[in-house]
C-alpha cells in the first residue's frame, strides 16, 4: 500500500492545470491527499475522478485548513512553489523543486475520460452562434483586458456564470476557429488541449497581463500565436 501524502502546490485553476503531470507522476509512488480551493473544487474533482489515489480536499482558508488536514491525519505535507518557486522559470520550478521532470508537465497530463457535460456545452453554444465562431477568455482576477482580436466571426467570451466546471469548456475551445486566451486560470487547459492535437482553430496567446497586474513569465507552446502588447 502507497503512503499518503498531503501535496499543497499553489492554488489557482491554472496551477492545477500546470500541476496535473507532476500530481500524475507523484501517484506513481504516493497516494495524494491535493489541497484545493473550495469554488475550484467541481473542476479539480472531475479532473481527477478516475483516480481512486488522489483524494481532493477543498478549503476555505488555505493555510489553516491545510494545516488543520496535516495535524488530523498525521500525513506529512508536500509544498510545491511557494518559498521554492523560480518566478522566472515558473512552471518548470514547481517539477525540478520536486524532483519531476518538467516534461511531465504536458507528457503527463490527463484529462477525466467523462466529458458529457463538455458535449453539451458546446452543442448548446453552436446552436446559438453556428459552427464557425471564437471562444474567448479576457478577464483574470485583475481585470479585464481589451484585447486585438482580428475577426469578425461571432464570439463567446467566457464568464463565471457560464459554469462552475471548466472542464465544461474543453469541446466549445476543441471545435471554435479561433481561441483567445490570456494569463489566467484558462489559458493552461487550452495549451494542454493544443499540446494533445485536440484543437481544431488557431490558438493566440495575448500577452496583455503584465508583471504589475499580476502576470508571470508563461511557457507558450510553439506553434500558438503570441500577441504583445505595450
Amino acid at each position: 500500500m502507497k503512503q499518503t501524502i498531503v501535496v499543497h502546490h499553489h492554488t489557482g485553476l491554472g496551477d492545477h492545470f500546470i500541476c496535473n503531470g507532476l500530481i500524475h507522476s507523484l501517484r506513481e509512488h504516493y497516494s495524494i491527499d491535493l489541497i484545493c480551493k473550495r469554488h475550484y473544487n467541481k473542476t479539480v474533482k472531475h479532473l481527477y475522478e478516475d483516480f481512486k489515489d488522489v483524494n481532493v480536499v477543498p478549503v476555505d482558508n488555505e493555510m489553516e485548513d491545510t494545516l488543520k488536514h496535516i495535524q488530523e491525519t498525521n500525513r506529512p505535507l508536500m509544498r510545491v512553489g511557494f518559498e521554492n518557486c523560480d518566478y522566472d522559470n515558473f512552471e518548470e520550478s514547481f517539477y525540478l523543486t520536486s524532483g519531476v521532470d518538467p516534461d511531465a508537465e504536458y507528457d503527463k497530463f490527463i484529462l477525466p475520460e467523462r466529458l458529457d457535460n463538455s458535449s453539451k456545452w458546446y452543442h448548446s453554444l453552436k446552436e446559438k452562434l453556428g459552427e464557425d465562431y471564437i471562444f474567448v477568455h479576457d478577464a483574470s482576477t485583475y481585470g479585464t483586458f481589451d484585447l486585438k482580436i482580428d475577426s469578425k466571426l461571432p464570439r463567446h467570451t467566457a464568464v463565471k456564470e457560464d459554469t462552475d466546471d471548466v472542464l465544461d469548456y474543453v469541446d466549445a475551445i476543441c471545435f471554435a476557429k479561433e481561441v483567445h486566451v490570456i494569463n489566467s486560470g484558462l489559458n493552461n487547459l487550452v495549451f494542454q488541449l493544443y499540446y494533445k492535437n485536440m484543437t481544431k482553430g488557431k490558438i493566440f496567446y495575448h500577452n496583455a497581463r503584465k508583471l504589475n497586474l499580476g502576470g508571470i513569465p508563461v511557457k507558450v507552446p510553439e506553434g500558438i500565436e503570441v500577441i504583445e502588447y505595450e
